[in-house]
């Protein structure tokens, strides 16, 4: 679990037993740190490994069951697919979709946001500046939200300080500007 949250790479066995010793009625309270693990394994090039995991027994039962663990499940299949082109998977487009459709009605959470700066970074590269707009907007919304509900300081600052959310506004505040700049240059 430290390793996890220290975002040192973790083996594909210790996940395995992480998710083995963790029942079927627990699974949901774990499932933001199985698919921190996920990601951070992503990060370390650990993709098959993570596809593995990913068609365990349990991550597919409790997928089927719970709406966010899906949401989170499409959108780590749309970061892996998104890294590069798998045979037998759909386009990366479709997973972060798929998990934004799910969140849409659901309580917000980091995941929303993900998602949002994933379909920004999307719709971005292929030069859809009006669908990449809404979310783009949304997501640095949805940060700044989070990170205002939280009253004490330095846990606000450590919550924007994070890696993962500082590279998503810097990316974000990045596309901001260019999408200013192609409006002006249309104009």
């Amino acid at each position: 679990m430290s390793k996890i949250l220290e975002d040192q790479k973790i083996t594909l066995n210790q996940i395995q037993e992480l998710i083995e010793n963790t029942g079927t009625n627990d699974i949901s309270l774990f499932g933001d740190i199985l698919f921190s693990a996920f990601e951070m394994m992503i990060n370390h090039s650990q993709i098959n490994d993570v596809l593995l995991l990913l068609e365990s027994g349990l991550i597919k039962e409790t997928s089927e069951r719970i709406t966010y663990f899906n949401a989170y499940r499409d959108y780590i299949l749309g970061r892996i697919v998104y890294e590069g082109r798998r045979n037998g998977y759909k386009s990366f487009s479709e997973y972060f979709e798929s998990s934004f459709k799910q969140l849409e009605n659901d309580s917000i959470t980091e995941l929303t946001w993900k998602v949002l700066v994933a379909l920004t970074l999307l719709y971005y590269e292929r030069g859809n500046y009006h669908n990449a707009k809404k979310p783009r907007i949304y997501a640095i919304e949805l940060i700044n939200m989070i990170a205002e509900s939280i009253s004490d300081p330095a846990v606000r600052s450590k919550y924007l300080e994070r890696k993962d959310r500082k590279e998503a506004l810097e990316l974000l505040k990045k596309i901001s500007s260019e999408m200013q700049r192609n409006e002006f240059q249309q104009s």
